[in-house]
């Protein structure tokens, strides 16, 4: 009760209410599963596995090739030295061997890659989590990031499935329902990340329906330009055009195309476009894989002065909404910028936002 009493003075909002009504009949109502599906793809890894590893034997005469410290120590004698195995170290290794001069080691390595494959880790989730029903239920959590009020994945963890990209997905999953390993293992060199891009049919939907896989488009950086007013930013969106050539064209001053005139700064553009929209900088590149991109560490610094120089109003956004936020907090009076607010909790108090809201559009 006197939890109740203390809450009183922050009332929810209906809208909030209606979200967690929705929330309630989606994890009731569940996901069915495809549990022939799961079951075989989960005996296939595991017969897979065992034929990686018996591979990896012949090929390194070891005990234990998965072993860090044995591998390391073959491919030393091999005259390769490795500071670490990786799945980037291991897959850049193999991306730039020369196949004729290093076959046993690429080949082991492919292998090493293929057994590091977690894809029967959502079969066996998929396992654990179905019901007497043959659905899966209580797969989000309401307001689980307490920060920005996300739903938070359980179980299952549906907001982390593998894509695919195969053209004869239909086709590989029909084998691995049949239970038929051998056609499998003829038709696919990669086993375990055939069974990493079949995760996603392991779902099923009611006769009659099908599932829609969907998602915004570049929604962060899109919500960011119209906030700050960059003006040149938004309008690439509204025409439709590749913001990361534009991004690229902006920042070197330069045209650029996807398959054309200097198409090389696209990378730039598109990894800077990603990883600096929020005040990141070189951490933040790197992060988000520049490195492994083929950027030069000490182009890095550079490529984020060029972004903030061709984005001034984006940037200059940073710091209102930084002095907006800490002017609300230290004199405890209401700050706004751009149309978005900033209440202290006394504010919050006596109006109907959350108490933990420190912006409010």
């Amino acid at each position: 009760m006197s939890i109740k009493k203390r809450l009183a003075k922050y009332p929810v909002p209906d809208f909030l209410w209606d979200e967690y009504h929705l929330d309630q009949e989606i994890n009731d109502r569940g996901i069915m599963l495809d549990m022939q599906v799961v079951e075989n793809a989960i005996a296939f890894d595991e017969k897979s596995k065992s034929e990686l590893m018996l591979s990896m034997q012949n090929i390194t005469n070891l005990d234990n090739p998965n072993s860090v410290v044995q591998m390391k120590q073959w491919l030393s004698d091999q005259g390769v030295e490795m500071e670490s195995l990786g799945k980037k170290e291991v897959a850049q290794f193999v991306k730039n061997s020369d196949g004729n001069a290093n076959g046993n080691i690429t080949d082991a390595l492919k292998l090493r890659l293929q057994l590091a494959k977690s894809s029967v880790k959502k079969y066996q989730a998929m396992q654990n989590a179905v019901c007497r029903d043959g659905r899966a239920h209580g797969m989000f959590q309401f307001y689980g990031a307490n920060r920005s009020g996300r739903w938070a994945g359980r179980l299952i963890q549906l907001q982390n499935l593998p894509q695919n990209h195969m053209n004869d997905l239909a086709e590989a999953r029909t084998i691995v329902k049949s239970g038929d390993y051998d056609t499998m293992q003829l038709l696919y060199d990669d086993i375990p990340g055939t069974l990493s891009q079949l995760i996603r049919t392991a779902f099923v939907p009611r006769s009659g329906y099908k599932f829609i896989v969907s998602d915004f488009s570049a929604i962060e950086a899109r919500v960011l330009a119209y906030l700050a007013g960059e003006t040149w930013h938004s309008k690439v969106f509204a025409e439709g055009k590749d913001i990361y050539c534009a991004s690229a064209s902006q920042m070197f001053g330069v045209p650029v195309e996807k398959h054309g005139i200097n198409s090389h700064l696209r990378q730039k553009g598109k990894i800077a476009e990603l990883a600096l929209g929020y005040g990141g900088s070189v951490g933040a590149l790197i992060s988000m894989g520049a490195l492994d991109m083929g950027l030069p560490e000490e182009d890095l610094q550079p490529l984020v002065n060029a972004w903030r120089n061709s984005n001034p109003m984006i940037t200059a956004f940073w710091w209102d909404v930084d002095r907006a936020v800490k002017t609300a907090i230290t004199q405890r009076i209401k700050t706004e910028v751009r149309g978005i607010s900033s209440f202290t909790k006394a504010e919050c108090s006596s109006s109907s936002f959350l108490p933990d809201a420190g912006l409010h559009m």
